[in-house]
């Protein structure tokens, strides 16, 4: 085998290595054409932080805010900034304001990896829940990049891939 038949051999199993780690996201839905309706209308609610990371929950939340605008849905928009402790007051709040559905989650993982390749990871879980509180949608994802990547454009691709 020539230098560079083994270089490119090398070189297409470390691209499909790498790709290999780019992450995945796995859901899990009940009845996802009435939930994910672009006439129906959401509130979507800080994520709940399971992390070491300061305000990811928030961070989540707000990515996922500007994702669902984007994708053509129907926002509550004040509901985000509303300042309450408990979940549920805030979910009422939002059911009031006239939203259909509730989006929320947790963040479980949010970090830059230790050692040499630093790669950022993100892991989240979301959860539609409707106005009798009953969950009706529920998806989880976790995605790694490359040392160039951020936690901020990991995060926004695996949303992204999230939501139909």
């Amino acid at each position: 085998m020539t230098m560079r038949k083994l270089f490119l051999l090398i070189l297409i199993n470390t691209s499909l290595f790498f790709y290999s780690c780019a992450g995945a996201v796995k859901t899990y839905d009940k009845n996802m054409t009435s939930v994910w309706n672009k006439n129906n209308v959401y509130a979507v609610l800080p994520f709940i932080n399971y992390t070491e990371t300061p305000q990811a929950g928030k961070r989540g939340a707000s990515l996922l805010y500007a994702i669902m605008i984007s994708k053509g849905y129907k926002i509550e928009d004040n509901i985000i900034y509303i300042k309450s402790k408990n979940l549920r007051s805030m979910e009422k709040k939002a059911f009031k304001h006239g939203a259909d559905y509730v989006v929320t989650g947790t963040v479980n993982e949010y970090r830059y990896k230790t050692g040499i390749d630093g790669q950022p990871a993100v892991s989240i879980s979301l959860l539609v829940i409707n106005k009798d509180n009953k969950v009706v949608w529920s998806g989880t994802g976790s995605k790694t990049g490359f040392i160039n990547s951020s936690l901020g454009k990991i995060t926004t691709e695996l949303l992204k891939n999230m939501i139909p």
